[in-house]
């Protein structure tokens, strides 16, 4: 996951010196299932991880996530199955900030709609 925020005038943009810590991932639906650690190619979105828009290297960040969804049936039809996202849950620290001004971040970062469509597999893959 890339933290989105945009530039310093949006209201989920993350200020200098301000942290945002990942608490958790998730799946919207029940077809995924978030696995432990990350993948090859990146540090993984794990609790604890954090965003800072004062360091590049921690704007990116992976989750590994695995399909257990249906698989086709017999007969061959595909079964419809329900759109699905990804998203992580985090703590938002905000040092030198009042607290009126902290929680207006949070509440810009969550209305932030950065959730990441999951595609399942085509059938046979």
């Amino acid at each position: 996951m890339n933290y989105l925020g945009g530039d310093a005038t949006e209201s989920s943009a993350i200020p200098s010196g301000v942290t945002i810590t990942v608490t958790g991932a998730s799946t919207s639906s029940d077809l995924w299932d978030v696995q432990e650690g990350g993948c090859s190619g990146g540090k993984p979105c794990v609790p604890g991880f954090v965003f800072t828009a004062d360091n590049e290297d921690a704007a990116v960040c992976v989750v590994a996530v695995s399909y257990v969804g249906s698989d086709v049936p017999e007969g061959g039809d595909v079964v419809e199955e329900p759109d699905s996202t990804l998203s992580l849950d985090g703590r938002v620290e905000c040092p030198g900030m009042s607290k009126a001004e902290c929680d207006e971040l949070a509440v810009g970062i969550e209305t932030d709609d950065q959730d990441i469509p999951l595609d399942p597999p085509e059938p046979g893959e």
